[in-house]
């Protein structure tokens, strides 16, 4: 068989997709449907029926529609409420079982429990009511189960306490428990604690999807609802230590009791699990949920799984402030108990879906006994004295401070290299040599075996400059499978080059092929003459092209005629801005119905298929819907997509003239660019009518590309649109865009005054939060710079967005336009450190502690940042942030402006944005060495000048000599009364050398130390202006309260304009 007839083949047979919906007609890819059956939502998946308008009454417009035995039925609507009636509800009698059927003739009514995002609560079912007696005891419970004849029917059981009020109608009873029916399941049961004074209760027993079966309802007593009252119980003596995990559905939990160890008066949906045995010595056990919304967590002794029980230990709600995902939720340290118990987890939500995690913690005690570490109940792990010790008990380290602690080293790798463990053995089925752990791929990596992959990261061990790890050695970079001199392009030829940079020079500095090195001149190559072996090649060669060219384009060819009767999604240019046409709605009539006497729609809700989803940034999305031509007259349609650098419409197609009683499929794309508010948002969509087509295509012509219309246009405008059949319609879209950083200058606030003792910098308000704005100012370079720049700081903020930590100031988004990017970040009313720390600027003489304390605040955001893998690099007094004056605050400083990653850095330096205060830059920055050791050094000179309250090298005129003086190895002058021990520690931390210098996980305890022994250097706080201080604070304080009201504030984008004249 011939290629192109099997290619003709592929193309006839085509592929076959899967699709769950069953509303689909016509499945176009797995899980996407072209077009859903009349009755169901019309969204990619065709899973869900039409959504029913709960504001609006039944309707031709608005059917009802109800999912039974997988199909969406239309159902009767006249004997159907639109508010909650339980008035002829079943009276039920303990023990005693009640029958019923759900047909899909039955009546729908509405329920008791709802998720506050549906707009659809009619369910299949039945209404009963239950009145308890008074009890004697505290363990008084009502007990409802119900059993299915059929498996799978995901049936509900809801409760609520409510009484109807015939005078006070509502369609939200308070729920006051829910059951839902797993998968797989036939029976369910809800176990309600209840006050002992007894009372009146209504329950729903239904479904929402129905199915054809018998439900059987009774009210039990404990002993009967016991075996299905399952409390899972663990034997900790077998417990080893892996990690256990169970997700919970509480919509599928019926269990509702009093938390034991808090006040909260009512009866909380609640899941319960028993521990036997004894913690392992020297361990901790560890109980998190990973969802802390409205959750208690108890630890309590229970005479049984109904109790009674007496509190042990209450809960604690934490957010892990330290982790990089944010996330937050309960979290139990236990400590060897005799007897652990019983353990709760209760919840105010219903609905709520979390995950239980059981593990170990802090083994060997951390070691704590030989001075290894201490055991964070919050973080959930050891944390180590200082660098000789590591790993997850704290043990010591086999090698720190590149030394040997063991003395036999053989087939080991040295602790901190890649993939090599706390006890110097290599880690996931990596291979020991030369003390380095090499990876299977690096092991058998041979680069003249693979074409260039720019995502292959491997050089060829053994190669030229290429470490065993398959890495470059230091002073040199990996270029496409090369480790390539980092002096390779500076023009001046090195040892082991053939050339650099001129003539016919790569990349690598090898000459390019049929070139040699000039003897002349070593930078350069020059050609070489061509042998009769390469002429002979290169013939061959060219017959060979040729050939392969004759068969592409006649494939092309056949692929272009298979294809040319349909249109792709891919093939639509939906990322393009369409034209702008005119439109004053005051001159056509809305129509307000789905139908109309001239055109309908056979939808105006637009989802995008994304119910109770979020939509993602440059995630582009679509939904198609049908406009149909019901009159006897040519109509244009027009849909008025808008102009918003926010997100892009795209309708395909845009406009059209229709013939008198046709359809049109349209596509609606849908692009978001940032975080904004488009719930609720109108599509307009205008038509008209008329029976001259020519007069239709002159009038779209007329007004398209038009926002504005002259007096004479007006006129001409306000003649055809009168002559015409005009209409205009509104598509409504439904969603939310999910959260970013990228933010919607509409809804920012800016006070167009400059922050008091910054550049750049404005009050602004964001969703009533005051903010710092910053802005860097683009306007004075070249459009490939702006571009560059704005490239690098967008891939950065990746980054920033994960950064939460009590130390660091949170960026909460940015706007970038064409001349500026404006960083939003969180406000805190004492500003930057500059501002007081100097004296002969503020008059202000800090306490010794505090400025310990300050600079411990700093050296804790910095290491957090570096163990992010970010760096600072930008560290000085201006970009350190004061939350507070006083030493007993939590958190006092904070730090911010933080470039986030070396190459934007460097994009910056070249650009000039940060030069003019080189006092504080490492001498190894102007090599381009960007290390976290280069802001050990900016710390070091930042505690200078707080301590002594004076500017560093202030004998010294220009940048040019600061600059050149630190690379000489010139630092401040240490003298008394700076204590001694501080004195060694900056020696330390401004080292020449950078490998010298300490990390900040050794400098914590340093400062730690030296605030705890404060108390003894009081003679430093001689000249301490308390009254000072405490003025500044307060004046700062109405200063910032003044500034940041509303109405001082613009909105950013009426700022935007005034700057832009």
């Amino acid at each position: 068989m011939s290629p192109l007839v099997f290619l003709l083949l592929i193309i006839k047979n085509g592929l076959t997709f899967n699709c769950s919906g069953s509303g689909c007609i016509n499945c176009i890819g797995d899980e996407l449907c072209e077009k859903c059956k009349d009755g169901y939502e019309q969204t990619t998946s065709c899973f869900n029926c039409m959504i029913v308008n709960p504001f609006q009454a039944f309707s031709e417009s608005n059917p009802l529609y109800m999912m039974f035995n997988s199909e969406c039925l239309q159902v009767s609507t006249e004997h159907i409420k639109r508010y909650w009636d339980p008035r002829g509800a079943e009276e039920l009698t303990k023990n005693k079982e009640v029958q019923f059927k759900i047909i899909n003739t039955m009546i729908p009514a509405f329920g008791i429990c709802e998720n506050k995002d549906t707009n659809n609560r009619y369910k299949y079912g039945k209404y009963f009511h239950y009145t308890i007696p008074k009890s004697t005891t505290t363990q008084n419970y009502l007990n409802v189960l119900v059993k299915s004849d059929t498996p799978s029917v995901n049936f509900r059981i809801e409760i609520t306490t409510d009484e109807f009020d015939p005078n006070n109608l509502t369609d939200s009873p308070k729920c006051f428990a829910l059951y839902v029916l797993g998968t797989s399941k036939t029976t369910g049961f809800i176990s309600l604690r209840v006050p002992q004074e007894g009372g009146h209760y209504y329950l729903f027993v239904g479904m929402k999807r129905g199915v054809d079966c018998t439900l059987t309802v009774s009210v039990v007593d404990n002993e009967i609802i016991s075996p299905y009252y399952q409390v899972e119980e663990i034997d900790i003596n077998n417990y080893e230590g892996e990690i256990l995990s169970h997700t919970i559905d509480f919509s599928s939990i019926g269990t509702y009791d009093y938390s034991d160890c808090s006040s909260i008066p009512t009866a909380l949906k609640m899941i319960r699990f028993h521990l036997k045995g004894k913690i392992k010595q020297g361990m901790r056990l560890s109980l998190e949920s990973t969802n802390g919304d409205g959750q208690i967590f108890e630890h309590s002794l229970c005479e049984s799984k109904f109790g009674p029980c007496n509190c042990i230990e209450g809960f604690r709600t934490r957010r892990d402030i330290w982790s990089l995902n944010g996330q937050h939720g309960n979290i139990f340290s236990i400590d060897e108990h005799d007897e652990l118990g019983w353990f709760s987890l209760f919840t105010t939500d219903v609905f709520m879906k979390t995950t239980l995690v059981m593990k170990y913690i802090c083994p060997n005690n951390c070691n704590q006994n030989i001075g290894g570490g201490q055991c964070s109940t919050i973080l959930s792990q050891c944390i180590c004295t200082d660098e000789r010790y590591g790993g997850d008990d704290c043990h010591l380290l086999c090698y720190s401070k590149e030394k040997w602690t063991i003395s036999d080293t053989n087939g080991k790798c040295r602790y901190g290299v890649e993939n090599c463990d706390t006890y110097c053995q290599c880690q996931n089925d990596t291979i020991a040599d030369q003390f380095y752990c090499v990876t299977q791929e690096c092991w058998n990596y041979k680069i003249k075996n693979e074409s260039y992959n720019e995502d292959v990261t491997l050089c060829e061990r053994g190669s030229s400059h290429c470490l065993p790890t398959c890495q470059c050695e230091k002073g040199y970079s990996l270029i496409e499978g090369y480790c390539v001199s980092d002096l390779c392009g500076n023009g001046i030829y090195d040892i082991g080059e053939e050339c650099d940079e001129k003539g016919y020079c790569t990349k690598f500095c090898r000459c390019e092929d049929g070139y040699e090195q000039d003897i002349n001149d070593l930078t350069h190559c020059v050609h070489k003459a061509i042998s009769m072996t390469e002429l002979i090649s290169v013939i061959i060669g060219s017959i060979i092209l040729l050939f392969a060219i004759v068969i592409i384009s006649s494939s092309i060819l056949v692929l272009v005629f298979a294809r040319n009767n349909y249109t792709r999604l891919s093939d639509i240019p939906f990322n393009e801005k369409q034209p702008y046409y005119y439109i004053d709605k005051t001159l056509l009539k809305e129509q307000k119905e789905i139908n109309d006497s001239y055109f309908h729609f056979d939808h105006i809700i637009i989802t995008f298929g994304l119910k109770n989803k979020n939509i993602k940034l440059e995630d582009t999305r679509y939904e198609t819907f049908i406009l149909n031509n019901t009159s006897n007259e040519f109509m244009l349609f027009i849909v008025h997509v808008p102009n918003s650098s926010k997100f892009t419409f795209y309708s395909y197609p845009q406009t059209k003239i229709l013939l008198p009683k046709t359809k049109q499929k349209i596509i609606l794309f849908f692009t978001a660019h940032c975080t904004t508010t488009i719930e609720n948002y109108s599509l307009i969509v205008s038509c008209y009518h008329f029976n001259n087509k020519e007069i239709l295509s002159q009038f779209e012509e007329f007004i398209k590309d038009k926002h504005n219309l002259d007096e004479k246009e007006f006129k001409l405008y306000y003649e055809m649109v009168n002559q015409m059949k005009s209409n205009y319609c509104s598509l409504i879209i439904k969603g939310e865009i999910e959260t970013s950083l990228i933010i919607d200058q509409d809804e920012l606030l800016i006070n167009q005054g400059i922050i008091e003792g910054s550049k750049r910098r404005h009050l602004g308000l964001y969703h009533n939060i005051l903010v710092c704005i910053k802005q860097i100012n683009l306007g004075s370079y070249q459009s490939e710079q702006k571009q560059k720049l704005k490239a690098l700081f967008q891939r950065s903020t990746t980054l920033l967005k994960n950064i939460r930590s009590p130390y660091v100031v949170s960026t909460i988004g940015y706007i970038m336009t064409e001349e500026a990017i404006s960083i939003i970040n969180a406000l805190y009313p004492l500003r930057s450190l500059d501002l007081c720390m100097y004296y002969e600027k503020s008059n202000i003489v800090l306490p010794y502690k505090l400025k310990l304390k300050i600079m411990r605040d700093v050296e804790c955001g910095l290491h957090y940042l570096h163990e992010s893998k970010l760096l600072h690099n930008n560290l000085k007094p201006s970009n350190i942030i004061l939350n507070s004056l006083f030493d007993t605050t939590n958190t006092v400083a904070l730090i911010t402006d933080y470039r986030v990653t070396k190459e934007l850095s460097e994009e910056m330096e070249n650009f000039g944005y940060f030069i003019g205060n080189p006092k504080y830059d490492a001498p190894e920055l102007y090599n381009n060495i960007f290390v976290p050791e280069s802001d050990v050094f900016s710390f070091s000179i930042v505690f200078w000048e707080l301590f002594y309250g004076v500017h560093a090298f202030s004998d010294l005129k220009t940048t040019y000599e600061i600059k050149s003086s630190i690379i000489a190895g010139k630092r401040p002058e240490l003298k008394s009364p700076m204590p001694q021990e501080l004195q060694n520690l900056l020696k330390q931390c401004w080292n020449d050398d950078y490998h010298e210098r300490p990390l900040f996980n050794i400098i914590n305890p340093q400062l730690t130390k030296l605030i705890d022994s404060s108390e003894q250097h009081q003679d430093l706080d001689i000249n301490v202006t308390t009254q000072k201080i405490k003025d500044v604070f307060e004046e700062n304080i109405h200063i910032f309260e003044k500034h940041g009201k509303k109405k001082t504030m613009i909105s950013f984008t009426e700022y935007q304009k005034t700057e832009e004249k």
